[in-house]
């Protein structure tokens, strides 16, 4: 988070968002092996951005998972005119609509019972939240279709350093 708000240069390259997705859902599933992801996606998605900032935006919302579900998620990446649409649906409790936003700030936990060990320190939504900001993209947490939550993340094709 001190790096993104430094507004440190973005390292912009072209790679494709369904080879990187695969990579990451591998890593994940090679640590955890009773987190199943399903990856929906076209055939390629190339876009132009800071390709490990874009990891860590994968890796926060799969820590996500893992900390709030007993199964899996659902990743779709989905191509749109000037934007890439990822769509990450998990099969926890979800988040409520009032707290959907507290939870993109620093150091939030909703259950505060929790320690670090077992509930995080409450940054790995606010790191993502930073990224796709920092690439000018948006970020929304909804109801999933699995009942879950769903973290839509709009990332521009093209992201220029500003």
């Amino acid at each position: 988070l001190a790096k993104l708000d430094e507004g440190q240069a973005l390292q912009i390259t072209e790679f494709d968002l369904v080879e990187l997705t695969k990579n990451v859902i591998a890593d994940f599933e090679l640590t955890n092996p009773d987190r199943k992801i399903e990856l929906v996606s076209p055939g390629h998605l190339f876009i132009s951005a800071d390709r490990q900032q874009i990891i860590q935006v994968l890796l926060n919302a799969l820590a996500n998972v893992k900390q709030h579900t007993n199964s899996g998620a659902r990743i779709t990446l989905v191509p749109e005119t000037s934007t890439a649409r990822i769509l990450i649906d998990d099969f926890g409790d979800g988040i409520s609509a009032a707290d959907r936003e507290k939870v993109f700030q620093r150091f939030h936990r909703l259950d505060e019972s929790r320690t670090r060990e077992t509930g995080g320190f409450g940054l790995g939504l606010s790191i993502m939240y930073a990224i796709v900001k920092s690439h000018s993209g948006e970020v929304k947490l909804l109801d999933a279709p699995t009942g879950g939550l769903r973290i839509e993340i709009k990332l521009p094709l093209e992201v220029t350093n500003a």
